[in-house]
């Protein structure tokens, strides 16, 4: 039988005492840490949380349903013409629209 992977490090021993630990998962980790930047991440992550804490406002207090921005995912204006629809029938709120709407 043929490997189909050789990796360029042993794999780890748990009863090697030489502490040499050149794993090959820790020498990815080494080599893509240098390619990790932080650069914008943070400002991102609080948008994020800000985004999930209006979400949570609204939610608990029963406020319409948002229309989904259009990203280029189909169905979107499908979505958001049927969140009209009820709007209309004044059961597009987070407590009042079907399950569907509101999951």
């Amino acid at each position: 039988m043929t490997s189909l992977f050789a990796s360029p490090y042993p794999p780890y021993d748990p009863t090697d005492k030489s502490g040499d630990c050149h794993t090959f998962s820790l020498e990815s980790q080494k080599d893509r840490a240098d390619q990790i930047t932080f650069d914008g991440k943070i400002e991102e992550g609080k948008v994020i949380i800000e985004k999930l804490g209006k979400l949570k406002y609204q939610m608990g207090r029963d406020h319409p349903l948002e229309p989904i921005p259009d990203d280029g995912e189909p169905g979107v204006e499908v979505y958001n013409r049927e969140l009209d629809r009820l709007a209309g029938l004044n059961k597009n709120t987070w407590f009042t629209a079907p399950w569907l709407y509101a999951e």
